[in-house]
């Protein structure tokens, strides 16, 4: 994979779908060397946003037969004339049928199709790549609209979406969008629905606004990730926002179509509400606090809210009456990164909201969020060795009051913006106390340690990696006894105690070992410094504070959280992507040190030393 994530950025991200078998390439195929035969405008029937916003039912199911009944017809513009989807800013082919070569052809650029026929998700997502992208550029933020983006409906049978970029040798970046094709609701596509089309552009603009040198994201899990699968979210959703909405749909829920309606029985959807789709007082969610008053075990009541409404699932897919417990126990990507985004998701659109409601002008509210978020991007700090990941959800928030009034918001606009970011704990954010960490118990008899040793875990994990299963020295019979044990690879959890009321978030720590135990390289810890140093991030360590919300009084109802990583995300060590992989000399006997330089934004620097012996 190289020293850094290859970017890769997702509106899913579904594992175990195994390999499909692909149609035969069509003989209809085109290739864009094609004479000019058609004017460079043309028309289209597609969904307005999506099939359930367009027929005004939000139960409408994927299986209907009245989706042709739904479609509307639309212009298309700045088409090269050559009488395929290839036009100044999008280019869109066909995956499963052509090999990604263009397959919707008219002379007359006159693509309209029945919703089962393939080339009608192929003539929506140039609608909606086109008006998204030359959108941005009316105003100036659209990075590298010289090359279009290359879109790639039908790219395959998953339920997936992604974006990609890669660099051409003469200069610029090769930008695909993937939009995938149901693999739960056979006949359903991802390019049905425009807030996943838009998001996936948006990473592209996300990403190149920010640097063209660098990823955004750095770890697996960082708050840089979640910021760009927030922005994602949130800007698709202002783009698409208009005055009039059918009754029964709410315009702050993402994907209310693919995510929510592609698997039986299991809501995907994300949103820009306060609170998730359990909570008793979804979708108004008057309780929202950024306070731990915001949360309740007892009454189901989860504030997104920064820090402590990370981590909490937003789809409602967990039984009562205990909706909250059941959640932090069977939720295993709290850290993941589309999902610690949501609450910063929600602040975006709350700033956009306040501008709206101030002025009354949803064309200038709209501009005027794109191009703070967008300035704000510019100005975040570059990943360096002393910090590889260096963007947070609170920096963030703080970079935007500074761009406010250099793209034109007012004094008043200012103080709204001030007001939405503080009521999502992302402006004057409270700081815990001196000495507020400490040494966690650890698990298995090692404090402050988690050690994954387990042969048959690591040859699963290291796979993944791209490496082969047997470069895992040990083997079952080895001492795999969650220690350090001569001649092991292991994955390696840092437990961190906090000491103060407050939940400390956005830890950056870098770690550091004295003794005969080696940090893997950069292929694997893409925080990897050196054989004795890597950075790693922790998503929040509970404070005294929300653990009384969440325990005070519930009964049977309480949380069992713990004011340890480990005990604010019980499933931190179910995959590798926290971890920081290490091999242990053959050295029986000997110490080891781990030396923690920990950083947060709303906590001072503390550093800790945990010891520990090779077996």
């Amino acid at each position: 994979m190289g020293r850094r994530i290859l970017l890769l950025v997702g509106i899913l991200l579904l594992t175990g779908c195994g390999s499909k078998k692909e149609s035969p390439l069509s003989t209809d195929c085109k290739t864009s060397n094609l004479s000019l035969v058609a004017p460079t405008t043309g028309s289209a029937l597609v969904y307005h946003i999506d099939p359930a916003y367009a027929a005004g039912l939000p139960l409408l199911s994927p299986y209907s037969k009245d989706l042709d009944t739904y479609r509307s017809e639309v212009s298309l513009a700045d088409l090269t004339g050559k009488g395929i989807l290839e036009g100044r800013y999008t280019s869109v082919v066909n995956g499963r049928l052509c090999g990604g070569n263009f397959y919707a052809f008219d002379p007359q650029n006159k693509f309209q199709y029945l919703s089962k026929q393939p080339e009608f998700q192929e003539a929506m997502s140039y609608h909606v790549a086109h008006s998204y992208r030359s959108y941005a550029d009316s105003f100036g933020y659209q990075a590298n609209v010289q090359y279009p983006a290359r879109v790639i409906a039908h790219c395959m049978l998953q339920d997936n979406a992604f974006y990609s970029r890669s660099r051409r040798s003469s200069g610029g970046f090769f930008e695909t969008v993937c939009l995938g094709d149901s693999a739960s609701t056979l006949g359903a596509s991802y390019a049905d629905d425009s807030t996943v089309v838009v998001h996936e552009l948006q990473h592209g603009n996300t990403l190149n606004t920010y640097s063209t040198s660098y990823d955004l994201n750095q770890f697996f899990y960082d708050e840089a990730g979640s910021i760009n699968e927030a922005v994602s979210d949130a800007l698709a959703l202002i783009f698409l926002d208009e005055p009039a909405v059918p009754t029964g749909l709410d315009v702050r829920t993402f994907s209310r179509w693919a995510l929510g309606n592609f698997f039986g029985g299991y809501d995907g959807r994300r949103g820009l509400q306060r609170c998730p789709a359990y909570d008793p007082g979804y979708p108004d969610c008057a309780h929202f606090s950024r306070e731990p008053s915001g949360f309740s075990a007892v009454s189901n009541h989860i504030s997104y809210s920064y820090p402590d409404g990370m981590g909490w699932p937003y789809g409602n897919n967990y039984y009562g009456p205990s909706f909250l417990k059941n959640a932090f126990l069977s939720y295993e990507s709290q850290e993941e990164i589309h999902n610690t985004g949501i609450f910063f998701a929600g602040a975006i659109w709350d700033v956009y909201q306040s501008l709206l409601s101030l002025s009354g002008d949803r064309d200038r509210a709209k501009q005027l969020m794109f191009k703070i978020v967008l300035e704000s991007l510019k100005l975040l700090p570059k990943p360096t060795l002393a910090d590889i990941s260096p963007v947070t959800f609170v920096e963030f928030g703080s970079t935007i009051v500074q761009v406010a009034p250099l793209v034109g918001a007012s004094v008043q606009e200012i103080e709204e913006i001030k007001g939405a970011l503080l009521a999502r704990g992302l402006w004057e954010v409270a700081q815990a106390g001196s000495n507020w960490a400490s040494v966690g118990p650890g698990e298995n008899g090692t404090p402050g340690l988690s050690i994954v040793d387990d042969v048959g875990t690591l040859k699963n994990w290291i796979s993944k990696l791209g490496y082969s299963p047997f470069s895992i020295p040990q083997s079952p019979q080895s001492g795999l006894n969650h220690r350090l044990n001569s001649g092991e690879i292991v994955v390696l959890w840092f437990d961190i105690q906090n000491n103060d009321p407050l939940t400390v978030g956005s830890l950056n720590i870098s770690v550091t070992v004295d003794g005969p135990v080696h940090l893997l390289g950069p292929d694997i810890n893409y925080g990897s410094v050196s054989d004795t140093e890597a950075q790693v991030s922790y998503f929040k360590v509970n404070g005294s504070n929300i653990l009384q919300a969440l325990n005070y009084g519930a009964g049977a109802s309480s949380v069992p959280m713990t004011n340890t990583y480990f005990g604010s995300n019980p499933f931190f060590r179910s995959r590798w992507y926290t971890g920081i992989w290490a091999s242990v000399d053959n050295s029986p006997g000997a110490t080891v040190q781990f030396h923690l330089r920990i950083r947060s934004k709303n906590a001072p620097a503390q550093n800790l030393t945990i010891q520990t012996q090779i077996q």
